[in-house]
Parts: structure tokens; C-alpha cells; sequence
């Protein structure tokens, strides 16, 4: 982000650098490193200068979806993405970004040409894959969600998001060596960030080993007063069978509107499920409770 904020003081009439600007802020709320609502209104802001300096663009457009996505305005979001992929149908990051938002609302179907497009707008790419693993994932389907995973492995072997979704995966399948060592490079790829430190600390307590899950536990809640909560917290709660403290994380994530929260096909929410509060949180946040269907070719 850093980098974008000495880009705009440097030439502030450089519209691409305020519409970069806009994009690490709202997926740095997206991953959980800032909160959601006030990166939002700063990415606004900036996207707003950049809409004055060279019009309406597709970068643009996919930024203000991403946001609605955070703000949970179903119908905005799908309307921007639209219009984004109008402007430029083969937007890598409108795609495979559209894709995974409508996964999250269960439409499979529709999100997997997207994935297709992306992945031929940009096949040498770890990104395309790596959505459209995420997204499977969040539609149930963990097996095919590997393939993509593994795939997007072979083009960016520090990908940590596509080391994440493998561990959640394999997690999934019953393969809990195999999650777990995943799930440990992944933190050590993304510098112990508190998402993937939870979803390790899920994965360990899943296979048993619930004093090592525990310690991760201790260091989420070592962070400072104030930090954005992790999503990947309740999974490893509900995991450790302490499901009061798991829906209490849950409550501050949708306060913030937290939007790795609005992923609720993810096995990490499993041992939540069958909690009538699950099925109050998913009407609050507007998403459907039925299975996706579909497959990737």
C-alpha cells in the first residue's frame, strides 16, 4: 500500500496509481489486515480521482464491485462486474474475482465460464486457478478444487493463497498430514498473517492435535485491541467444540463485514452448521443456504 501512497504524492495525476491505490486497500480489508468499512471509504475516495482524471475503466469498476462485495450490496456488486467485463471482457481480475463472489452465493454454474475466461485471458498465471479453487472449495467440491490449486502451484510455488486453499482442502479430503504442512508454509509465506495462522490452527485441531492448536488460539488473541477479527478463528473454535466462542467471532467479523465471512460453503464453517444461529447468520448476510452444482471440465 505504501508503495501506491508515494505513487499518488508523487504524480497525483496518474489515475491508474490512485485506482491501484483503491485496489490493495479493499483486498487488504478483504484478507483481514484493515477493516472493511473504512478501507471502502478510502478506496472510494481514491477511485473517485481516478474516474476524474481518465473516466470509466474496468480496473475502476472492478474495485467499486470488490467493495460492494465487502459491503454485501449483492445486487451492485453483479451490476459493476457487468459493466466492468462490458468495457473489457477479458479482465482477469473482474472474472476470476465475479467468479468467486457468485460461488459464495452458490451459483457455480454461472462462475465457472468465468474461470474458463480468465484462465484463457492469462493461462500462465497462478491467479485464475487460484480463484477458481477457492471457489469450488466454497461450493463443497474440494477434490476439484485441488487440481486448480496444484495447477496454480506450478506457476507461483509462493502463492499463499493457493497454499491456504490447499491446505483447507486437503484438510477436507481427510488428508491431514498433507493440510497441516501446507497449512504451516502458508503462514510462514504470508509472515504468521492472522487468517492463515487460523486456518492452521483449524487444521491441527481437525487431526486431534489440539495443544498446538491451541497455542495458535493464544496468538490470535495476543494481537492488539482493535485488530480485524479473523474469520479462520471461529473454525479453529468450532473445531476445539468451543461453539459459543466460535459464534461470538463470527458477531464481530459480520460487524465488521468482514468478507472472507460471506464464504460460508468453506469447510472451516462445517463443524458450525448444524447450529440454528449458522442458518440466522447466513439470512443476515443475504446468501443461500443450498449446494451449488456443476464441475469443472
Amino acid at each position: 500500500m505504501g508503495a501506491f501512497e508515494e505513487a499518488v504524492r508523487l504524480d497525483p495525476a496518474h489515475a491508474p496509481s490512485w485506482t491501484g491505490l483503491a485496489e490493495i486497500t479493499v483486498l487488504s480489508a478483504h484478507m483481514g489486515m484493515v477493516m472493511p468499512r473504512a478501507a471502502c471509504t478510502a478506496a472510494r475516495k481514491a477511485l473517485a480521482t481516478a474516474k476524474e482524471l481518465q473516466g470509466e475503466s474496468a480496473e475502476g469498476l472492478h474495485v467499486e464491485a470488490f467493495a460492494a462485495f465487502l459491503e454485501r450490496r449483492w445486487d451492485a456488486m453483479e451490476t459493476t462486474y457487468r459493466r466492468a467485463l462490458e468495457l473489457q471482457p477479458d479482465h482477469v481480475l473482474a472474472l476470476g474475482s465475479f467468479g468467486i463472489s457468485l460461488c459464495a452465493r452458490q451459483r457455480l454454474d454461472e462462475a465457472l465460464p468465468l474461470f474458463e475466461r480468465a484462465r484463457e485471458a492469462d493461462p500462465l498465471a497462478s491467479f485464475p486457478y487460484t480463484l477458481a479453487g477457492w471457489g469450488l472449495l466454497v461450493c463443497g467440491m474440494p477434490e476439484e478444487a485441488l487440481r486448480q490449486i496444484e495447477d496454480a502451484l506450478t506457476f507461483e510455488k509462493e502463492d499463499a493463497s493457493a497454499i491456504g486453499a490447499s491446505c483447507i482442502a486437503n484438510v477436507a479430503l481427510g488428508r491431514l498430514d498433507e493440510g497441516i504442512a501446507a497449512g504451516e508454509r502458508g503462514v510462514a509465506v504470508a509472515h504468521r498473517a492472522p487468517f492463515f495462522l487460523g486456518v492452521l490452527g483449524w487444521a491441527l485441531a481437525t487431526a486431534g492435535r489440539k495443544d498446538e492448536a491451541r497455542k495458535i488460539l493464544e496468538e490470535l488473541r495476543a494481537r492488539p485491541a482493535g485488530s480485524p477479527t479473523a474469520v479462520s478463528e471461529a473454525w479453529l473454535l468450532g473445531a476445539l467444540g468451543e461453539i459459543d466462542d466460535a459464534f461470538d467471532v463470527l458477531a464481530r467479523a459480520e460487524e465488521e463485514h468482514q468478507g472472507l465471512l460471506c464464504y460460508t460453503g468453506l469447510p472451516g464453517f462445517d463443524s458450525l452448521r448444524a447450529d440454528p444461529r449458522f442458518g440466522a447468520l447466513l439470512e443476515r448476510l443475504g446468501l443461500p443456504t443450498a449446494p451449488a452444482t456443476g464441475a469443472l471440465p
